[in-house]
This record gives C-alpha cells, structure tokens and sequence, in this order.
C-alpha cells in the first residue's frame, strides 16, 4: 500500500515472505525453517536489489531477517553473515542520521560478537529495553516530553516494549501519548501521526505468536501470569492481520 508501484512487492508470494519473515521466532525454529528463512530473505534482497526501486525499508527488513535466521545457525559461518548483515543495516541508519537505531544495532553486532567468540552474553530484549529507556528518559530530561524530538525516541522504545513481549499495557500507554503529541505537532493526517497510531492499535489488540506444530499461530493475549513466566492466550487467530 505505501508502493503502489512497486513491481517488486508484486511478485508472487511476496507478502507472505514477509509476513513469515516477521513473524518467527528464530531462536526456536528448527534448521529446515532456518533455511527457507533464509533463503526468503535472500529472495527479497535480489529482487530488490536487481530492480533498482528505493525501498529501503523492506531492504533493511530482508538483511535483518537474513541476520537472524544467520545467527541462529550458532555456527562460525552463520555469525559472520548475521554481523555482515547488521551492520550493513547499521551503516544505512547512521548514513541518515538516525541514532537511536544505531545504538540499538550497536547492542545487536556486540551480542553477536559475544556469542561468536564465547562470552556470557546477557538476555538481549533486557539488554536493549534497557539501554532505550535510559535514552528516553534522557530525552524527556533534555528536551521536554512533549517535544518533537520525542517521538523518535518514544517509538524506539516502544517497539522494545512491545518485542519483550511481557510490557504491553505500558507500550499501549506510552503510544497512546506519543500519538497525542505527534497529533498536536504535526496534525492528524501526517505520516508520522499515522504510523503511531497503527502501531497503537496492533499493540491494543495485544497478540503474541508461537510456533505450534501446525505452523507459526497468533493468539490473543489475555494476560500474563508473573508465576509461570507465560502468557494466557486465547486463539488462535483464524484470519490474522497482516
């Protein structure tokens, strides 16, 4: 819908690459789905690439994928492609001046590298989800918590919430306010506006996604229970959206 005319993300199975892309859980696949990950991943570069459209995002998107899958491998190789690929993703968002991203990516290739050459390596949505929340917080203290600058940084953060998969209700509130500020800087119909208040609603319907032995299943979360460590779900999801 935002390259209506793109013959790239035309092609045939195109979304469903990177819907399942999205939504795997690479830590937990087995080596098959690895593989037709990556193998989806490259597929998306290519066709990219050979086309010369300006899509960053989905390029971004492609190499990130094929990082993850990569890395997954837990081998010498698959570590040095996933560090190839991050930090070509790194460079983009450094060449464009976006700094929170590539902090974050930061953490990212220093993980990787830890895992390539046997480090402790401390959980990663911890790692990161702390290191943006010190940046937001910064933020607020420096420029005030309705400013424009905010937004950027806010959305970082939310998306850190959101992966950790256990800070939804404050993701929520977090976006709802962010959505209200962008509102009043920059009016209802800009994209930014727009973007945080799509982000809003797939966050309010509180999904999570796990592999089952049917395939990649979205459920409802309904909440989560602190005992177990688990999410309470409800689903799955006959028609989830894309």
């Amino acid at each position: 819908e935002n390259y209506p005319g793109s013959e790239v993300l035309k092609l045939g199975g195109f979304s469903m690459i990177i819907n399942t892309i999205d939504s795997m859980d690479y830590e937990n696949i087995n080596s098959e789905l690895r593989e037709e990950g990556k193998r989806a991943a490259s597929q998306m570069i290519s066709a990219i690439q050979e086309s010369g459209e300006d899509i960053n995002e989905q390029l971004l998107f492609a190499y990130t994928a094929l990082a993850a899958f990569s890395e997954a491998d837990k081998t010498s190789d698959g570590y040095k492609k996933a560090l190839h690929c991050y930090e070509k993703v790194r460079d983009w968002h450094k060449s464009v001046g976006d700094e929170m991203r590539v902090k974050r990516l930061e953490v990212v290739i220093d993980r990787v590298k830890s895992k390539r050459d046997g480090r402790e390596v401390k959980p990663f949505r911890d790692e990161v989800l702390k290191e943006i929340r010190s940046d937001y917080d910064q933020c607020v203290r420096e420029r005030g918590e309705s400013s424009a600058e905010i937004l950027q940084v806010g959305r970082s953060l939310s998306e850190a919430l959101y992966g950790s998969g256990i800070h939804g209700l404050e993701c929520e509130r977090l976006l709802n306010k962010l959505a209200i500020i962008s509102r009043r800087i920059h009016g209802t119909g800009h994209e930014i506006t727009l973007d945080l208040e799509i982000d809003l609603d797939l966050c309010s319907e509180r999904r999570v996604g796990m592999m089952t032995d049917d395939g990649f299943k979205q459920y409802y979360a309904l909440r989560f229970d602190d005992e177990e460590g688990k999410h309470v779900v409800k689903g799955p999801i006959s028609n989830p959206r894309k």
